[in-house]
């Protein structure tokens, strides 16, 4: 876990984030021509010849190349994640890459050191991520390499000072390529090259590509170039995954410093920390800087250990007795903090297991209420279920089951309720849902019901409030819909409740209940002024660029929805209010325009003018997810 790769990205690095290959950017430029311009040149040629050919039509100007050059490479990436990914790794610091888009720029940001010209290196800090942009920054239009003229003299050495600190790099490290395809001639002539500058010092070199043809299987043989079948995604993944299994255990061995350690937790949002003795490093420290830190235990045990009985019993439901394993059960066993192995040596665990109850059934609550068909879960034991193992240093306690619900003697409960199959068939499934929260989380007493036959019953207890808090919340829901549903003359069926239609409900009803409200669509309004005294105040006013006030205009508005399947609409007068609010004149459209950081509107609906459907659905609902157990996760 030494600084000892040097990384090589090319295109195909990032095809996952939306940019072409070298074939596709070929395509591009191809698209961006004329019919009769396309004529003249060959699709089919290698992307540098293309190029060559492209700036020729052009009259031997680069400027369309750099425009579509930049237009391609500058769009959003649809995803950053193998980059990002990559940048929590502190053991890759030194990356070269012939790409033109800024994927790596984006993933470290001020960790990242840019070098496109020799001047540049000597810029950067000493805890940065050097990143060799070979092929030239599109920042930097004139240095650029993408056409054969611009190959001819890539390795001339025009830079001394850059490729002598690549040579540098490369005597001493594992070149690691990612993202090449041999099928582009340039690709071998860049590793011929390689190996040409550095001849007997060259160490081992990787090629890491999916699918690669045995004739090029063999030019890697015979050019001491180790291929792995592979993509760049997988790589990086693999190389986090090693890194979890490794990085603690190689640190207690001082196989890796505790600063790069502590860089790698840091960056996977870990805290940690360490506590020393004489003989060096002694314990380790983890947790999550945010929310709750998961734990896992794996252990494997020989079937003739004297514990092995015991475990078996427990694991079959047929014994509540603790189960205790030592060193003289010769088991195997491995603590992992959100998913990092602790390089702890486990000397004992103790297991309590329990008896439960996983079924389907009626629940009758003591106040009157019941619900049929509800899927229970009930875990009993006078204590939590539990994992203790003891290392050589410290104690490991695992909660694996935790429940804010409290039955019975210690009992823990975990049920699960929703709608079925991900889709509620109407409000009033729905308002069952949320009086079956209000029940669970009020405490009531409950039996269990299955075929007629009790199978469980639970004496009061106290109130969890975020069950009821989160059942009160489902009841205000329900209401909101089945005031659309009686506004619009219609009844919502097999419906999804997500966040956004939970929100277009929210304030549609506000709408129809003529309350105050926040639209989450307008982030500004748009107002004329007319010529009355009154009016050339507020130009006056609004002519100071250093205005800040609030705006409010009654207005007639139509607001739409789409929710359920259904499009409705409904027309208002109102007064839409823009607090804390900036003004600005538009020359061009002759009005004024008001917005603000906050970007929200408030309104007060006075008068509802019209309200109507546009389109109701015709066909069912897509299935989704069951959305109460998002509500239930809160408290289970």
């Amino acid at each position: 876990m030494r600084n000892e790769v040097l990384l090589w990205a090319g295109s195909g690095f990032s095809l996952y984030a939306g940019y072409p290959s070298g074939w596709g950017l070929r395509q591009i430029l191809h698209e961006s021509l004329t019919p009769s311009q396309r004529l003249m040149l060959d699709p089919h040629d290698p992307l540098p010849r293309y190029v060559e050919h492209y700036i020729t039509l052009h009259n031997e100007r680069r400027n369309e190349l750099n425009r579509e050059l930049l237009r391609v490479f500058s769009a959003a990436p649809k995803s950053l994640e193998t980059h990002q990914n990559l940048a929590t790794i502190p053991f890759i610091d030194q990356i070269v890459t012939t790409n033109y888009d800024s994927l790596f720029e984006l993933a470290y940001g001020h960790r990242l050191h840019k070098v496109t010209h020799g001047k540049n290196i000597p810029l950067g800090e000493p805890n940065q991520v050097t990143l060799y942009k070979v092929h030239g920054d599109l920042q930097d239009p004139d240095s650029i390499v993408i056409a054969d003229k611009d190959f001819r003299g890539f390795f001339r050495k025009n830079d001394n000072m850059l490729w002598t600190a690549l040579e540098a790099l490369m005597a001493k490290r594992h070149i690691v390529f990612v993202g090449y395809s041999l099928e582009d001639p340039n690709v071998k002539e860049l590793y011929e090259w390689v190996r040409e500058q550095l001849g007997n010092q060259m160490r081992e070199a990787f090629f890491i590509a999916p699918n690669q043809t045995e004739l090029n299987r063999k030019w890697m043989e015979r050019n001491n170039l180790t291929y792995i079948d592979s993509t760049g995604e997988a790589l990086v993944d693999e190389l986090i995954s090693e890194l979890k299994e490794s990085v603690l255990p190689n640190l207690k061995k001082g196989l890796v410093s505790q600063d790069k350690a502590s860089q790698f937790l840091d960056r996977l949002g870990m805290n940690v920390g360490y506590q020393d003795n004489s003989q060096g490093l002694d314990t380790i420290h983890l947790s999550k800087k945010e929310g709750v830190t998961q734990h896992e235990i794996s252990f494997s045990i020989k079937d003739t250990s004297p514990g092995s009985e015991g475990l078996k019993k427990a694991i079959n439901g047929e014994t509540l007795e603790p189960v205790r394993l030592s060193a003289t059960d010769e088991f195997n066993a491995i603590v992992r903090v959100e998913g990092l192995r602790m390089p702890q040596d486990i000397v004992e665990i103790l297991i309590v297991p329990t008896a439960s109850l996983d079924k389907s059934v009626d629940i009758f609550f003591s106040d009157g209420t019941y619900f049929s068909d509800v899927s229970i879960r009930l875990y009993g034991s006078k204590e939590q279920i539990k994992i203790v193992a003891k290392t050589n240093f410290n104690t490991v306690r695992v909660t694996l089951l935790r429940s804010d619900l409290k039955v019975g003697e210690g009992f823990n409960a975990n049920i699960t309720v929703g709608a079925r199959n991900g889709l509620y068939t109407s409000a009033q499934a729905l308002d069952q849902d949320s009086e079956l929260l209000r029940c669970l989380g009020l405490g009531l007493g409950f039996r269990c019901i299955e075929n007629g036959k009790l199978v469980y019953e639970q004496q009061g207890r106290d109130a969890v409030v975020a069950i009821v808090r989160d059942s009160e919340e489902l009841k205000i829901t329900v209401e909101n819909i089945r005031q659309i549903e009686r506004a619009f003359s219609i009844i919502f069926k097999n419906f999804e409740l997500t966040k956004s239609e939970w929100e277009d409900v929210t304030l549609l009803a506000r709408i129809l209940r003529l309350e105050r409200g926040k639209s989450p669509w307008r982030p500004l309004i748009n107002f004329n002024i007319d010529d009355s005294e009154e009016g050339r105040e507020w130009k006056n006013t609004f002519a100071s660029p250093d205005y800040m006030g609030a705006i409010a205009l009654e207005r007639l508005e139509t607001w739409s929805f789409c929710f359920f399947g259904w499009k409705l609409e409904i027309q208002t007068i109102g007064v839409h209010i823009l607090n804390n609010a900036r003004v600005k004149y538009d020359e061009k459209l002759k009005q004024y325009s008001a917005s603000n950081a906050e970007n929200e509107l408030s309104f007060i609906v006075k008068e509802i003018i019209s309200k109507r459907i546009i389109e109701q659905p015709v066909a069912a609902v897509k299935e989704g997810r069951r959305t109460l157990n998002d509500i239930m996760d809160d408290w289970e």
